[in-house]
């Protein structure tokens, strides 16, 4: 059992003990069964639901899932040439990325996931000095999507009127954002 369920199984534990006495208590007149009734509310919220929160962000998603996120992982160390890009984006995938994906083919399906998330993110204006005008992190985004992309494109998984239009799509968002 890993020590994230642990701690979870732990603080349930105390949660349902202080909740018992509390129960017990007040079902005496007492007025002082607030006291566990309090101390139960504050490691549900304090230990508790983090601790759950956790061990669901670690180990709720699918293998596929996983691969999906390694190779992410490594596709954007490939195109930016930046840890700091990788350091930005992965928690963001790692959030977002489908738990119950099934994959056939990583490298088409993790380019294609990488190059929508890439013009997702550029598309906020969050990684932009101004309009049309990317901040060096933006420039890395930019270039995991102009690399996905080629590959998707010399793999003839898009065509060259798609590629055409993605790349047209993204411009024009990035002349309005910033």
């Amino acid at each position: 059992m890993n020590d994230k369920l642990k701690a979870f199984i732990a603080s349930l534990a105390v949660v349902i003990l202080c909740a018992v006495v509390a129960i017990i208590t007040f079902s005496q007149g007492v007025w002082y069964g607030a006291i566990p009734l309090a101390l139960g509310i504050f490691f549900l919220i304090r230990f508790t639901i983090p601790a759950w929160n956790e061990y669901q962000e670690i180990y709720g998603k699918s293998d596929s899932c996983k691969s999906l996120i390694s190779r992410c992982e490594t596709l954007i160390k490939e195109y930016s040439h930046s840890e700091g890009c990788v350091g930005e984006i992965l928690p963001k995938i790692k959030r977002d990325a489908p738990k119950d994906i099934k994959i056939d083919d990583i490298e088409k399906q993790s380019r294609f996931f990488l190059m929508n998330y890439c013009a997702n993110l550029l598309s906020t204006g969050q990684y932009h000095f101004y309009t049309d005008s990317l901040d060096p992190m933006g420039r890395y985004i930019l270039y995991v999507f102009e690399g996905c992309s080629k590959w998707l494109l010399d793999n003839k998984h898009l065509s060259q009127e798609e590629y055409d239009n993605c790349n047209k799509e993204l411009r024009q968002n990035l002349k309005e954002v910033g």
